[in-house]
């Protein structure tokens, strides 16, 4: 792979590549940093200038954790709440990132006839050379306090999966989930599912500098009126706020 140093550009950081907006407003608000889904849009919190295949080996680490957390549901003191899903992190090299990424915007102009389009929304069927790093499942009953909502996952191996040649600042952690909450309290199921994507880098945590992720985050919330919030922000422990 070529590693010179070519034009910088700007990128959109390590939050959410692929954000969704919720339609309407539940009763809890929701900060405009924190992502709801429903109609595609691109979000960020930072912007940082991504060198284009230059690359950043010190910002990998060994190990990888993935933490799921169902922050809050109205019926979350009720015994018969419970909590399913399936997840799965992945790793997109940049070179692929790019390429998938130039033939879906093409496609999708194709089919507004040729409009600009603001974005795109892969998922992870589009990127045949994606490296498996964890999956996982959940299963969770007695959801009353947020330690009993949180699913960890530790010692995922990254850094010894990726190749030398494809450990660029410019590649993609892409997590999968699809989740279905029972709320006892709404007495009805709820269904999700979607995708994340991060830089393997971590400038959330810690906005004045950039470290090697060891983290990543998938948070949802079940709203009063029965919808899913989700965001990939990192979170304190036994904090039931949104915002």
């Amino acid at each position: 792979m070529n590693t010179r140093t070519l034009s910088p550009r700007l990128v959109l950081s390590s939050v959410m590549l692929c954000a969704f907006v919720q339609s309407s407003s539940p009763q809890r608000a929701a900060p405009a940093q924190e992502t709801m889904k429903s109609v595609p849009q691109a979000k960020f919190t930072r912007r940082r200038y991504i060198e284009p295949n230059m690359l950043a080996p010190e910002l990998y680490s060994d190990k990888l954790s993935m933490k799921l957390t169902l922050v809050d549901l109205p019926g979350a003191s009720d015994p018969r709440s419970a909590w399913e899903g399936t997840y799965k992190l992945y790793f997109i090299s940049e070179a692929e990132f790019e390429k998938v990424g130039r033939e879906l915007t093409r496609k999708a102009r194709e089919e507004n006839g040729g409009a600009r389009v603001a974005g795109w929304n892969p998922t992870p069927a589009d990127f045949p050379e994606k490296i498996l790093l964890a999956e996982g499942s959940i299963s969770k009953k007695n959801l009353a306090t947020p330690q009993q909502r949180v699913h960890l996952q530790e010692n995922i191996a990254f850094k010894e999966k990726i190749p030398a040649e494809l450990r660029t600042k410019g590649a993609h952690l892409l997590s999968a989930y699809s989740v279905k909450v029972f709320d006892a309290k709404l007495k009805t199921p709820v269904y999700d599912s979607g995708i994340f994507m991060a830089f393997p880098f971590d400038d959330q945590t810690d906005p004045d500098k950039i470290a090697p992720r060891t983290i990543v985050y998938t948070n949802f919330i079940v709203t009063p009126k029965g919808q899913i919030w989700e965001s990939q922000l990192p979170r304190k422990d036994g904090d039931t706020n949104w915002m």
